[in-house]
């Protein structure tokens, strides 16, 4: 009965892989609201403030998680603007890196952001609430990395960096769930 047991777990592995990250293609990558149980989430980790080197603070991000559905294992960031951030002339976007601590584990995700507000002729990101995609790591510890520079309407200068605050370098990452 055992050798049996064991057989069936050899096929079982040799079928579907021995990696809890098997499953990582299926949802890995896909924006928050277009995977089902993702709205039943919760934080990780610790919060941080999204600052410039001058100080001026932008808002917090924090990690999240959901043990809920298809939206099981996965984890993400959300960025909470309490201000608009300013796009530099010629920028068409701001990003933030999602990636695992050991990269070798899997690929990594993003939140990508278009402006979405315009005054002045000036292009924005408006304060707000935003998600990155989400990063599959139900054993796994997640990292994330944001440096995007803002212009000069709202940082005082032009290419002003705006950082999470204590994130570490994308090759050493501290801000971590």
């Amino acid at each position: 009965m055992a050798l049996l047991s064991a057989a069936l777990v050899a096929a079982v592995v040799l079928a579907f892989g021995n990696s809890a990250y098997a499953s990582v293609s299926e949802y890995h990558g896909m924006q928050v609201s277009k995977v089902r149980g993702c709205a039943t989430n919760f934080r990780i980790g610790s919060t941080a403030r999204l600052k410039t080197p001058t100080g001026a603070d932008y808002g917090w991000v924090e990690w999240r998680a959901s043990r809920t559905s298809h939206c099981a294992g996965y984890q993400w960031v959300r960025m909470h603007l309490t201000r608009d951030i300013g796009y530099v002339k010629g920028e068409s976007r701001k990003r933030m890196l999602v990636f695992y601590e050991n990269r070798a584990k899997g690929p990594t995700v993003y939140g990508i952001w278009k402006p979405n507000k315009t005054s002045s002729g000036a292009r924005y990101l408006k304060k707000g609430v935003y998600n990155t995609e989400i990063l599959y790591a139900p054993n796994a510890k997640g990292c994330s990395y944001f440096n995007v520079y803002v212009s000069a309407a709202n940082a005082g200068s032009p290419y002003s960096a705006l950082e999470i605050a204590g994130q570490g370098t994308t090759s050493r990452p501290t801000f971590c769930a």
